[in-house]
């Protein structure tokens, strides 16, 4: 059973027992391509592609991390988190706690931290996180239900997936 599942410029990429694949959707030349095997993954929920379409940022829940997967060779990084907890930062420096969704929106990612009851956002080009959405005080403590709220006023009950509408900016 996919993880993940992400459709764009005609392809539609998954993530399945840790390897990600990408299925070509014209029906004159199907093609279904393992983009990385089951090295370097824990658990993806969730997957986005860069603007240039030559890489894919990965949740891994498991690691509680996002990562980066070159497609052309399947390598696959930590690009910004790693080991659960919860910071705003640059990089590794930041901290996750299970995150699942992503959605990106021209240099901004936005990132469904699970764990903690947070929406986070990745300023792709400097790798620095901030935290857009939830109470950064109750990170990590298990939610029971979701509160209306303004930005850091709001609590969210385990965000698992999300999507950006409109150009955003955080």
């Amino acid at each position: 059973m996919p993880s993940a599942v992400l459709t764009e410029r005609g392809t539609l990429y998954l993530c399945d027992a840790k390897c990600v694949v990408s299925i070509d959707l014209d029906p004159t030349k199907p093609n279904v391509t393992i983009l990385s095997g089951c090295g370097g993954l824990g658990l993806v929920m969730g997957l986005e592609v860069d603007s240039t379409g030559q890489f894919m940022y990965l949740a891994d829940h498991a690691d509680s991390a996002i990562k980066l997967l070159e497609k052309s060779t399947g390598r696959v990084t930590y690009w910004v988190g790693g080991g659960e907890g919860y910071a705003d930062g640059v990089g590794t420096d930041a901290k996750f706690r299970r995150p699942s969704g992503l959605a990106r929106r021209g240099n901004l990612l936005y990132v469904a931290d699970t764990g903690n009851n947070l929406i986070r956002c990745i300023h792709i080009s400097t790798m620095a996180v901030t935290t857009v959405g939830g109470d950064p005080s109750r990170a990590g403590t298990t939610a029971t239900m979701s509160v209306e709220g303004i930005a850091q006023k709001a609590h969210f009950c385990a965000p698992n997936s999300l999507t950006v509408e409109k150009a955003s900016s955080c």
